[in-house]
C-alpha cells in the first residue's frame, strides 16, 4: 500500500487513527513520482 500526496484533513485523520504507525512512514510519498519510483526497491525487499 502506498500513500501519494495526503493532505490536510486525510493526514490528520491517519495520525488521528494511527493508522499511519499501522501503514508504516516509508509508504508515504509527497508525488506519484516518487512512489513509483520506490515499488522496484519494495519488490526486492520483500521475502
Amino acid at each position: 500500500l502506498l500513500l501519494v500526496n495526503p493532505i490536510g484533513e486525510v493526514m490528520e485523520k491517519l495520525q488521528d487513527s494511527d493508522s499511519l504507525a499501522a501503514i508504516g512512514s516509508d509508504c508515504l510519498y509527497l508525488t506519484v513520482d516518487e512512489a513509483i519510483l520506490s515499488i522496484p526497491l519494495k519488490v526486492q525487499l520483500q521475502p
